[in-house]
């Protein structure tokens, strides 16, 4: 009998590890009704030392500790069809373009996205503000975004002028990556001095807080605001003139974005307050029909309080990069690698 009872723990324990191994490879199924999240890209993080190395595999992007803090290149976009993840490894000078079914990386572009100023210009930054020679940057492009025509659009700045601190004199820096041959155009001097970047993509989530946003696609008219009302705030969006109530309650700063079905999503994004060590954000997120304000999707999950901005393919689906946190440590400092998480609808 014991041997029996033994036999049958094995087996179940044996099960047990296969489903689990099994697990890791599936998709995740969260709070709520029709999301799904999944991890489509996975990489590492190494040291940035100038010139320590040159060759760097295409998931390991380099981090570096600027001023005593950690600085960590969390700035990328999707493809309008959600097909690429753009990844801007700014302290290797490229853009790393991957593939987000099966995570092959498709280009590695090189543009000039971070310069240390060399040692003449230390010295004679020396003889006014930084008496004490510490190293700074004359390049940074650390922001990117997708635009209109599907093009991967760069920007940053770079310092001309370092006479006194505070007071720097910068030039703008933007990079147009075509997105079908991945050739790049230095539209910097195009833009000017003062820094007049390029309008960002309609493909785009915009803020709802403290005022009203209007879309408007195809010749229809969106608007979507915050209804305020005993201390309730719900997403009303006007239809061409009709107003449509969500009956979706606002609990921290949401955000909308129109897909190409005319169907909304709506992020609610508030702190987690009950974390101490690892924090998080809480995202509500919700898919509503713009006939009717019907909720198609919802979902409830967290993200690392120190995760990217959230981007949006014109299927509605959501997308993060997340730094993974060293097991007993703080995600600010200790971080032993990245993520991209993608969110999906079914509708």
């Amino acid at each position: 009998m014991c041997k029996l009872l033994l036999i049958v723990l094995s087996i179940c324990f044996l099960l047990g590890m296969a489903t689990k191994a099994k697990g890791a490879e599936e998709v995740i199924e969260n709070a709520g009704k029709g999301y799904k999240e999944r991890t489509v890209l996975e990489g590492k993080f190494y040291m940035y030392i100038k010139g320590k190395k040159d060759n760097p595999e295409p998931k390991e992007f380099a981090m570096m500790m600027w001023e005593g803090e950690p600085e960590y290149p969390l700035d990328f976009a999707v493809s309008k069809d959600g097909k690429n993840l753009y990844l801007l490894d700014n302290f290797n000078d490229r853009l790393q373009i991957f593939n987000s079914e099966d995570g092959r990386l498709l280009s590695s572009v090189k543009v000039e996205t971070f310069k240390i100023a060399d040692s003449i210009q230390i010295k004679e930054s020396q003889e006014s503000w930084n008496t004490m020679g510490f190293a700074f940057p004359i390049i940074e492009a650390d922001s990117l975004f997708v635009d209109t025509s599907g093009n991967i659009i760069i920007v940053g700045k770079k310092r001309i002028s370092s006479a006194q601190k505070g007071k720097d004199i910068y030039e703008a820096i933007c990079y147009e990556i075509d997105n079908d041959d991945y050739s790049v155009n230095d539209l910097s001097e195009k833009i000017g001095a003062l820094g007049k970047f390029p309008e960002e993509s309609s493909i785009k989530m915009r803020s709802l807080e403290a005022s009203k946003v209007k879309l408007f696609e195809n010749g229809e008219k969106f608007t979507a605001f915050i209804s305020k009302e005993n201390d309730k705030k719900e997403v009303i969006i006007e239809n061409n003139g009709r107003n449509i109530n969500t009956n979706v309650e606002i609990l921290g700063k949401a955000s909308i974005y129109l897909d190409k079905n005319r169907n909304f999503t709506i992020v609610d994004k508030r702190f987690d307050g009950t974390a101490v060590w690892n924090i998080k954000w809480i995202l509500n997120v919700y898919r509503i029909d713009s006939q009717d304000g019907k909720i198609l999707e919802e979902l409830t999950t967290k993200v690392d309080y120190y995760s990217s901005k959230l981007c949006l393919d014109e299927q509605g689906n959501i997308y993060y990069w997340e730094r993974i946190p060293r097991e007993g440590q703080h995600p600010y400092y200790e971080s032993k690698g990245w993520r991209v998480v993608k969110l999906q609808g079914e509708n």
